[in-house]
């Protein structure tokens, strides 16, 4: 694979960069096209988001949805279950990892001008009601009584309530299957 961004028996960085970036570009523009059957969208339209970072580097991301809600774009990633109270774990962690990639941009331009924004994962299941975190744990726990939620899935919603907590940008919710 390497070996054809080699020029003379060397590898070419700037050339590997400039594949590579075509490929990244390509792929996240096809991903705005597809809507998966277990989404759940219903907020916003998929946008491709090209970040930089400061040693030069260019990747090519997209999310769920993005939508405003007041004077802030909302960027959303969406996991679904349609059996489960809850999306499987490495779903969970999926949709974690890009929103605090996005959640750390020092800022986000729409158009060309410099907007406001905040990341939010979009939970559904098999549940009764919705929450939204961060969440004091009182509240929490109703909710969990009100799911009958195994002790392993009140220890995933009280990991997801910290990961708000040290992430202010971020929120997740919690939602039944509408």
């Amino acid at each position: 694979m390497l070996a054809r961004f080699q020029n003379n028996g060397v590898f070419d960085l700037a050339r590997y960069k400039e594949q590579t970036l075509l490929g990244s570009s390509a792929a996240a523009h096809r991903e705005t096209g597809v809507i998966h059957a277990h989404e759940r969208l219903d907020e916003g339209a998929k946008y491709v988001f090209r970040i930089e970072n400061y040693l030069g580097g260019e990747y090519y991301l997209t999310a769920d949805e993005i939508f405003w809600k007041d004077d802030s774009l909302i960027i959303q990633e969406s996991k679904h279950s349609a059996r489960d109270r809850l999306p499987k774990f490495a779903d969970i962690q999926d949709g974690l990892f890009k929103l605090i990639l996005f959640t750390n941009l020092d800022r986000l331009l729409f158009n060309d001008k410099p907007v406001l924004f905040q990341t939010q994962l979009k939970l559904t299941g098999a549940l009764s009601g919705s929450l939204r975190f961060p969440a004091e744990a009182n509240i929490i726990d109703a909710f969990c009584r009100q799911n009958t939620l195994t002790p392993s899935q009140r220890t995933l919603l009280t990991m997801l309530d910290r990961e708000t907590r040290y992430n202010a940008n971020l929120s997740i919710i919690l939602t039944g299957i509408t």
